[in-house]
């Protein structure tokens, strides 16, 4: 998945692209800061097994979101 994107934003901004590359990965070392800090909490709250769990609802909201957006059961006018 990382090789992907680093395509994707190096396609969509070849102007500055060391720029774009410093937010790609400032938001992916964000992303993987932010998940050792919940399973951090949640391995404190409910041990080892809550991870799965919290896992699947994040997971799950993911879902919900990219069918907000994307939305492919609405009509097109």
């Amino acid at each position: 998945v990382g090789l992907s994107l680093q395509v994707e934003v190096l396609q969509r901004a070849p102007e500055d692209s060391d720029g774009a590359m410093a937010i790609l990965w400032g938001v992916y070392n964000g992303g993987s800061g932010g998940g050792a800090l919940v399973g951090h909490y949640v391995i404190g709250e409910w041990g080892l097994s809550g991870v799965g769990y919290v896992g699947a609802m994040i997971g799950l909201l993911g879902v919900l979101v990219a069918l907000w957006v994307f939305n492919p059961f609405a009509s097109s006018k």
